[in-house]
């Protein structure tokens, strides 16, 4: 009969939560203040809205872990294997070959 031990556990788990809520959201932010200025040549029709075009970059930058997110839109009957394929076709070198099919 110890119910100040669950309500710290409580209090401790919020803590925690707000903490790593806050850690995400600078992230977020971080990388959306940044983003601008990545210099990544984008595609027309990934760069109509803001959204898209942060998308875009971040796929770009952060290839390797969308490779290992899978798609759940269905897309691997176009041969996508990852989240990664619908954003970038290709890379070579520093050449990247967009896939439109994120931005529709």
């Amino acid at each position: 009969m110890r119910p100040t031990t669950s309500i710290s556990r409580r209090g401790r788990r919020a803590r925690v939560a707000g903490i790593i809520g806050t850690v995400v959201a600078l992230l977020v932010a971080a990388f959306w203040l940044l983003g601008e200025h990545s210099g990544i040549a984008l595609p027309a029709y990934a760069d109509r809205h803001q959204h898209i075009a942060e998308a875009y970059r971040f796929a770009a930058e952060h290839r390797d872990l969308l490779t290992r997110i899978p798609c759940t839109c269905g897309c691997d009957a176009i041969g996508h294997r990852n989240n990664a394929d619908c954003y970038i076709k290709t890379i070579q070198g520093n050449r990247i070959t967009w896939d439109p099919h994120a931005a529709v």
